[in-house]
């Protein structure tokens, strides 16, 4: 087994936005920005995906989708931010369990040659997470989607 690693990026970014100085159309201002008041690192994102296709995103053209745009941007409403701080809570609770570092398991991966011809067998990732960090992303990500409960608000999501 290989050894765990900390998760570095590529990053989601997470901003809550004003609807009347950044209507939906205008946040292009924030994309490669590396300061958004949550970053979570793609890593992580994909660990807990299956949980985050079950937030109702904002759809201009009403198509039924869920999730986070995982490669794209996502723009939450009222509800959709809602749904966020609920899932984002199950994890911090059930995150509040581990140990102070744990591992989860990432996508499988093998060494290639320069051609790309797999020359092992390959095996997941294992992804060093230290508790308090986890936690503190995720709670100030549960504060965020608090504050755009108020229809004022939204969070834009912004993926890799």
């Amino acid at each position: 087994m290989n050894k765990a690693l900390k998760p570095t990026g590529p990053y989601h970014d997470f901003w809550v936005l004003n609807k009347n100085d950044y209507p939906y159309d205008q946040y292009a201002e924030f994309e490669g920005r590396k300061d958004a008041p949550v970053r979570i690192e793609d890593d992580i994102i994909l660990y807990i995906y299956d949980s985050l296709k079950w937030i109702t995103p904002y759809s201009e053209t009403k198509i039924d989708s869920n999730g986070l745009n995982l490669y794209g941007d996502t723009i939450l409403e009222s509800t959709g931010s809602k749904q966020l701080e609920n899932v984002a809570q199950a994890w911090v609770q059930l995150w509040n369990n581990a140990p102070n570092d744990f591992v989860i398991t990432g996508g499988y991966q093998f060494i290639s040659d320069e051609n790309g011809n797999a020359i092992d067998d390959g095996e997941y990732q294992q992804i060093l997470i230290n508790k308090q960090k986890i936690l503190q992303t995720f709670n100030k990500l549960i504060e965020i989607c608090r504050i755009a409960s108020d229809e004022n608000y939204y969070i834009l999501h912004l993926g890799i």
